[in-house]
């Protein structure tokens, strides 16, 4: 996983918000660092200017000096301009920051071509290593230029990573990270906004949820904050629903009182209520012989009766040879 990190903090897909807001789906993702609020890319995880940030690069900064200077390992040049190469984070270029030997100037002149931020993520001229091996066949220690160089290269690679751990916990912690802070000024924005919500636009066996003390649900657990939202933005829509079904039921009641006046005035009802006082309505819906055609036989005998099938009947004859006794 740290390689693949390096691999991404390199090519600029780490996924920081900038990163993170491409894919994420919104039309304005949230790209603000979580220490510092600016743009958050790739390049602002070493140059930004929290002071935690910066106090963490510092003391990292502290810990890459105390080896250079380890035993003299390192040459005197190395050990004193590294670390504030470090510290100026790219302002001013390697070979403008003082007075420096030749060989030196030859080194910080290469290492602007390749770059402060490339420096951080382990990307180092080849005159270090020419630089320290030469110190180090001089100093008969049993070290050569090139361990020592790939030391080098992942103390940097770890300043780096420093602040990218820093930068995921206080974008992640579930407690004061900057996503669960977000998330409750966004709950309690929905809170207030919900709040002055109308009695009217619920239904009366919901209303109850405006009957809570607003200060007291601010204060409380983010699931209890949670469920209210939901709780009240179903019973909106339910308000929605039933005054819908009102209207059109008040349509169709508007509609069935126009109707009845004008089958009054034409006879209509009269001839329905005698039709329901002789029992006649029935007739319809069921088979009910009408009155005086009790004996007669209805249509419905001949569609009910099957005709039998031919082999059925020639199985009842005395000449079929299943009715014959056995031999």
């Amino acid at each position: 996983m740290y390689k693949i990190w390096r691999s991404k903090q390199h090519s600029g897909f780490c996924g920081t918000r900038v990163q993170v807001g491409k894919y994420s789906g919104l039309d304005c993702p949230d790209e603000k660092c979580p220490n510092c609020g600016r743009r958050e890319t790739a390049e602002h995880i070493l140059t930004c200017p929290h002071e935690d940030r910066t106090r963490l690069l510092a003391d990292t900064t502290d810990d890459l000096s105390g080896w250079l200077n380890q035993e003299c390992l390192t040459d005197l040049e190395l050990a004193y301009w590294i670390p504030k190469y470090i510290l100026m984070r790219g302002d001013k270029p390697f070979a403008s920051l003082g007075t420096m030997s030749p060989r030196m100037r030859a080194l910080a002149i290469s290492q602007d071509k390749i770059g402060w931020r490339n420096f951080m993520e382990g990307c180092i001229s080849t005159h270090f290593y020419f630089i320290q091996h030469y110190h180090l066949a001089l100093s008969g220690s049993y070290l050569n230029g090139s361990d020592w160089t790939k030391s080098l290269i992942s103390k940097l690679l770890h300043i780096t990573h420093s602040q990218w751990i820093y930068r995921n916990f206080t974008l992640h912690d579930k407690l004061c990270g900057y996503l669960h802070n977000k998330s409750l000024e966004d709950i309690k924005q929905t809170i207030d906004e919900l709040a002055e919500t109308s009695p009217e636009d619920i239904p009366e066996g919901s209303k109850f949820l405006l009957e809570i003390n607003f200060e007291d649900l601010t204060k409380s657990h983010i699931e209890n904050q949670q469920y209210w939202i939901i709780a009240l933005k179903a019973a909106i829509t339910a308000g929605r629903r039933s005054a819908a079904a009102g209207s059109r039921a008040r349509r169709i009641r508007n509609k069935v009182n126009r109707k009845l006046p004008s089958r009054s005035k034409l006879g209509i009802t009269a001839v329905e209520r005698q039709i329901r006082q002789d029992g006649m309505h029935l007739a319809a819906n069921e088979d009910i012989p009408f009155p005086g055609n009790e004996t007669e036989p209805t249509i419905t005998i001949f569609l009910t009766k099957k005709r039998p099938h031919p082999a059925a009947i020639f199985a009842q004859f005395r000449s079929n040879k299943r009715l014959c006794k056995p031999d």
